[in-house]
């Protein structure tokens, strides 16, 4: 299970807004999906969690150049403080609404001050609109065809509000099609983005395919009868819990495959990328014999931040943990008194990985896990128990099934509420004995934390020491805009006025 945390020596950690597209997205061309999914939504879309388009280009530099200064860490901020919604929303407005207001208009006074210019432009709204419903129920033309009548739609749409100011009624009927259309684009391009994430993931090592994806990512994210499970293990199988998750939330393929992808141990690149640390990166490739190792920054900044952000997508789906769950790291004496007194505030910069089960946080503590720590230096064994923590169980999805992994999202805040000396070696015998025979190096001291969710704490505010300075800029990575609806789309509507396992690294 991935390694994370503030608190942990091999920190694992992440995640990521709308203005209307008024272009169509761009097909898939030689250039690669990657590319494509670019066009389709823009930088900070693809880094959102794939939850809003902005329609712009490609650069001619490169896919999704400069994703990290596009979006950074803003963008994980930015996919949980808003709720996700179902890929295919059809818009409530029908061909059948507007015909009322025909046949009302028509019908009172005969239609006294209704030009026929004004008649036909309306009539050409209710026919743009049933041909785009029939379209996206019969799925026909693909979703290509869908955003370039949804595009029709709305310039009509657009060009009847302003050719006809005194026909208000009408205006307010069409404003509210012209919101349908919005959310209806987003949806559409949403779904077209995944379509083409997952098509990256199954072309693993090909032209358009991703290229740092481990194998065991590839394999859990194309194949979900694939799984490490123990001898004579009883239940569903691997594909058939994710089946039931599926349903249950209506995940999407590739949400599952970003999840698969990033348990499986793509952790180790994608984490350091999304929090934007060049050092921790750095750090990574030293370590890992793994080919990403061999990759450059650009390539491993480019897929990591579109892991992240198609996991995110997913995770908000799933409900939280409700239950305590923990974690297992070895810490300095000096690092131990720095991170852990009742009452200091904490966070999760990054996703981080926990248990159901505390006997998998008691093998990281022990080494008996693989990327457990070898530091000699690191003789404090600390076990975190985290109550209600609002992580996503993906004990289901996982390759693993039995090391019950719970996710806690970034951007979480927690408080030391108690931090309790304990002989542990005494307390969990049967693990410093196995230690002890696999010439492991016991803990000298052992505490266990509890911690329990808590507001973000208040920023300091910038001291002013004469009268005219400007406030310092704020440092916090997971700042957003004031201007950010939901899923991104800013409320102001523009010309209107109305608001990843064999061999697992990672700590508990």
């Amino acid at each position: 299970m991935p390694k994370a945390g503030p608190e942990s020596e091999d920190k694992k950690g992440v995640a990521h807004r709308d203005i209307r597209p008024r272009t169509s997205v761009q097909a898939a061309d030689s250039m690669g999906p990657v590319l494509s999914l670019q066009r389709a939504a823009g930088n900070r879309a693809v880094a959102g969690a794939f939850s809003r388009a902005s329609g712009r280009a490609a650069d001619s530099t490169g896919p999704l150049v400069s994703l990290q200064g596009a979006a950074g860490n803003r963008a994980v901020a930015g996919a949980l403080a808003v709720p996700s919604t179902p890929v295919q929303r059809l818009m409530q407005t029908t061909s059948s609404d507007l015909g009322k207001l025909v046949s009302a208009s028509d019908v009172i006074k005969g239609a006294v001050g209704k030009s026929s210019e004004e008649k036909k432009a309306f009539a050409g709204i209710r026919k743009a609109l049933a041909d785009y419903q029939s379209t996206a129920k019969k799925g026909k033309g693909g979703l290509e065809l869908q955003v370039a009548r949804l595009e029709a739609l709305d310039l009509l749409c657009e060009r009847f509000i302003k050719d006809h100011p005194g026909d208000r009624r009408r205006r307010s009927e069409i404003m509210k099609l012209q919101d349908d259309i919005a959310a209806e684009r987003a949806s559409v391009t949403q779904q077209q983005a995944q379509g083409i994430y997952q098509g990256a993931v199954e072309n693993r090592g090909q032209p358009g395919g991703f290229k740092a994806l481990s194998t065991y990512g590839w394999q859990g994210a194309t194949k979900h009868d694939v799984e490490i499970a123990e001898p004579g293990a009883q239940g569903p199988k691997r594909d058939q819990r994710i089946k039931a998750l599926k349903a249950k939330y209506k995940l999407t393929d590739a949400e599952i495959s970003a999840i698969t992808v990033y348990s499986a141990g793509d952790f180790s690149y994608i984490n350091p990328v999304t929090a934007n640390s060049s050092s921790w990166l750095e750090s990574q490739k030293k370590d890992t014999t793994d080919a990403w190792g061999k990759l450059d920054d650009k390539t491993l900044k480019e897929e990591g931040s579109l892991h992240t952000g198609m996991a995110m997508q997913g995770l908000n789906k799933i409900d939280p943990y409700p239950g305590e769950t923990y974690r297992g790291a070895r810490f300095t004496p000096e690092d131990f008194r720095g991170r852990f007194a009742v009452g200091k505030t904490m966070s999760f910069t990054a996703l981080s990985s926990s248990s159901k089960n505390e006997d998998i946080a008691l093998n990281f503590i022990y080494g008996l896990s693989a990327g457990s720590s070898s530091d000699p230096k690191k003789t404090v064994g600390v076990l975190t128990v985290l109550s209600n923590a609002g992580g996503r169980d993906i004990s289901e999805i996982a390759l693993v099934q039995k090391e019950a992994e719970v996710l806690l999202l970034p951007g979480s805040f927690f408080e030391v509420v108690s931090v309790e000396a304990i002989d542990g070696n005494s307390k969990y015998a049967e693990k410093a004995e196995e230690a002890s025979q696999r010439g492991k190096p016991l803990p000298t001291s052992w505490y266990v934390v509890r911690l329990k969710p808590t507001k973000k704490p208040p920023e300091e505010k910038a001291k002013t020491p004469w009268k005219g300075a400007q406030p310092q800029a704020s440092t916090n990575p997971f700042a957003l805009p004031k201007e950010v609806g939901i899923l991104g789309l800013d409320r102001a509507r523009p010309n209107r006025a109305r608001s990843r396992p064999g061999h697992r690294r990672n700590t508990y």
